[in-house]
């Protein structure tokens, strides 16, 4: 997905319960994280552009899906109405 989202999303890293990833800067890590939540997504901000996953035991191949998707579909120019903020 990096590959592919190369603008927003790099240096991807873990494995199994432990996920994490990076985004450009500060901005396009506050933006997505607004996006994700919008998603319903939840996430943990580690750092100014970092994230950090640490899914439930739960997490099967639906939220997998549905997280990929909400990432691949993310635009850093979107602007949010404060009801997101």
């Amino acid at each position: 997905m990096a590959r592919d989202r190369n603008n927003v999303i790099s240096n991807v890293r873990g494995n199994g319960t432990y996920i994490g990833f990076d985004t450009f800067n500060s901005k396009v890590a506050d933006s997505l994280h607004l996006w994700l939540a919008k998603s319903g997504i939840h996430v943990a901000r580690t750092g100014p552009s970092t994230f950090g996953l640490r899914p439930a035991l739960i997490l099967g191949p639906k939220h997998a899906a549905n997280l990929r998707d909400s990432l691949l579909s993310f635009d850093h120019n979107h602007q949010f109405n404060d009801q997101y903020r």
